[in-house]
């Protein structure tokens, strides 16, 4: 599978990507910011993007996978965003 990783911590994205690659996966591209992700995109037609839902530079990654899907490109979201839980008592 044709895979566009969008993620700013540059750390993180190489992980993903040799996890992508060792899983016989094609990485098209890395890219950290919403516009270079479109342009990845538009020259080299992923059929998935995994995206940050948090990107530096003020980018929103739900509204760039929201530009992807109108070219047809499948998507996933992820954030490492955590929130404490609250105990039910």
């Amino acid at each position: 599978m044709r895979i566009l990783i969008v993620e700013d911590e540059m750390l993180v994205a190489m992980q993903i990507e040799n996890f992508l690659t060792a899983s016989g996966h094609e990485v098209i591209g890395v890219a950290g910011r919403a516009a270079d992700a479109i342009d990845l995109a538009t020259r080299q037609q992923p059929e998935l993007a995994l995206i940050d839902i948090n990107l530096a530079g003020g980018d929103n990654g739900i509204d760039l996978a929201a530009a992807l899907r109108a070219q047809d490109i499948q998507i996933i979201l992820a954030t490492a965003i955590a929130r404490p839980v609250s105990a039910v008592t």
